[in-house]
């Protein structure tokens, strides 16, 4: 991928999980800042790179919780939207579910790279998912 396919793929990652632009520019460019980034001699980015600029982000979202990101609560109306869901979430929550459903990384890195358990981060993706089914069902069911 091209340095700009790879800036536009970090920030991504980061505003899935905050939900706010100017907080997923900040953590983007911490996690970009903190690779080391090698490009091959065409300008490519390896792959490696973005999946390790994506452990930086979780890591930084976990690490600072104080950092200003949306939080939608259960009663938001805006929970029954996908997007809205994933932002209700608890951070372990919303972490586990981009990182393993939306990028599909195994769990094992993610656990090395935040340092949390392998079982404890199935777990919270677990509850995750059915957070998303329960959210997501209503909006079906209501809308039938």
């Amino acid at each position: 991928m091209g340095i700009n396919e790879y800036f536009n793929k970090v920030y991504t990652i980061a505003f899935r999980l905050t939900g706010e632009a100017g907080a997923a520019g900040e953590m983007a460019e911490a996690a970009i800042e903190s690779s080391s980034l090698e490009f091959s001699k065409d300008g490519e980015v390896p792959s490696v790179a973005l999946k390790h600029a994506a452990s930086e982000v979780m890591r930084i979202f976990l690490a600072k919780p104080e950092m200003n990101y949306v939080h939608f609560s259960a009663d938001n109306n805006d929970t029954n939207t996908v997007c809205g869901a994933v932002l209700s979430l608890e951070p372990v929550n919303r972490v586990a579910i981009v990182w393993r459903d939306m990028l599909d990384y195994r769990i094992d890195d993610l656990a090395e790279a935040c340092g949390y358990t392998k079982h404890g981060l199935y777990r919270e993706l677990n509850r995750a998912r059915m957070h998303l089914k329960t959210r997501i069902g209503e909006k079906i069911k209501n809308a039938g």
